[in-house]
């Protein structure tokens, strides 16, 4: 199966701009040098950089990945635009219609296999795999997000996983990439507590290679700090080896076997009221996070877990003071313990999913949790405040 309409100037190896969302935009496009004499469609391999990076960093070798690929896929780097700050930075405001444009001009300039379209990331750009996954699982056949976050947790299709996390990592906390570990387990079927050894030592197949859509989680040492939030050594290889022996499967909006939406199973609930500011911008969405007990701006780091990864604050705007009800799901907490609660809220001009300082908005308040399952009671008015590191 190909999606492909071949028009007077196809695609070959180079940088391209096209237009999007109102912003021109490029990425890069690696054709494997047998593609012409390929007896088959090639697969089709989108790559995201993380924060502050550019397409650039996936061609000098600071991601390896192509030298791992080879010839074995047309690979896409895409290529983030500047925040506020002049931050190479991802914003799923318009991000995620850059990837269906990006597509879209691909299908017109090259023939590739639609059944095989993959997507991995660091970090932020791990963030997109993720959500791209999530919200592309009718067209994206498997996603690995290395260092990253899953944002978006009502999901369309079938998606393979494999996602990589540094135990050290102090700029993601990998209790947040076990969040996404989680969710992914519970979205595609799978038994959260039965698991083989997957493609690296490090690594855990939750579909004891029995699915077309395998979850696999792969927590690894590497490095402390920052530096644990690099690309690990053995990722390059692990993700290709795991796209690669992928089954063929038809493109579906039907989730796995015995998994999908109705399988995400929360922990109990948190009541609070917002009072949002009156210099706040167009509020847009929000989260609900945990740090450790007595966190206060500026936030020197990322949050322990993300309990709620989004949710629609409604009809709020400046000035508004409104009564939430949501559902939570903790993922290494333990009980009973103090931490400080944080919700952010996104602004349209913000950004998502890395807070904007002074755009963005967080409250953070410290509450004494007794159990896993017992519902939280906010009784006084959490202030949100406008964000800053």
């Amino acid at each position: 199966m190909t999606d492909f309409c071949a028009e007077t100037n196809p695609i070959t190896t180079g940088l391209y701009n096209i237009e999007s969302e109102g912003r021109t935009r490029e990425f890069y496009v690696k054709v494997p040098t047998d593609y012409a004499n390929s007896p088959e469609p090639k697969p089709l391999l989108f790559a995201y950089h993380g924060t502050g990076g550019s397409y650039e960093l996936w061609l000098d070798g600071s991601y390896d990945l192509a030298d791992e690929v080879g010839d074995g896929a047309i690979m896409v780097f895409l290529q983030a635009t500047q925040d506020h700050n002049e931050i190479n930075q991802w914003d799923y405001a318009f991000d995620l219609q850059y990837f269906e444009d990006v597509l879209n001009r691909l299908r017109r300039g090259i023939e590739f296999d639609a059944k095989r379209i993959f997507v991995t990331g660091h970090s932020s750009g791990g963030g997109m795999a993720h959500d791209l996954g999530c919200n592309y699982g009718d067209i994206v056949r498997a996603i690995a997000p290395h260092a990253a976050i899953l944002k978006s947790f009502v999901c369309t299709g079938s998606v393979a996983v494999l996602q990589t996390h540094g135990s050290n990592d102090t700029l993601v906390n990998p209790g947040t990439g076990e969040a996404g570990h989680q969710f992914w387990v519970a979205y595609n079927g799978f038994d959260y507590d039965t698991t083989i050894t997957g493609v690296h030592p490090t690594c855990i197949d939750h579909s004891l290679g029995a699915s077309p859509y395998p979850v696999q989680w792969c927590l690894h040492a590497e490095g402390s700090g920052e530096a644990a939030h690099d690309w690990p050594s053995f990722a390059s290889a692990a993700t290709w080896e795991f796209f690669s022996g992928l089954p063929t499967a038809e493109p579906t909006t039907e989730p796995p076997a015995g998994g999908g939406n109705s399988a995400i199973q929360y922990d109990t609930m948190v009541m609070f009221t917002l009072e949002f500011p009156p210099g706040i911008g167009q509020i847009t969405q929000g989260a609900i996070s945990i740090y450790p007990a007595g966190t206060q701006q500026p936030l020197g780091g990322g949050p322990i877990s993300i309990i709620n990864q989004s949710f629609d604050p409604g009809e709020v705007g400046p000035g508004s003071v409104k009564n939430y009800e949501l559902p939570i799901k903790y993922v290494n907490e333990t009980f009973p313990g103090t931490y400080a609660f944080s919700v952010i809220i996104y602004v349209a001009d913000g950004g998502n999913p890395i807070p904007f300082p002074g755009k963005d908005h967080i409250v953070l308040r410290d509450i004494y949790v007794n159990d896993r399952n017992t519902p939280i009671a906010i009784s006084t008015p959490l202030v949100m405040e406008p964000i800053f590191f």
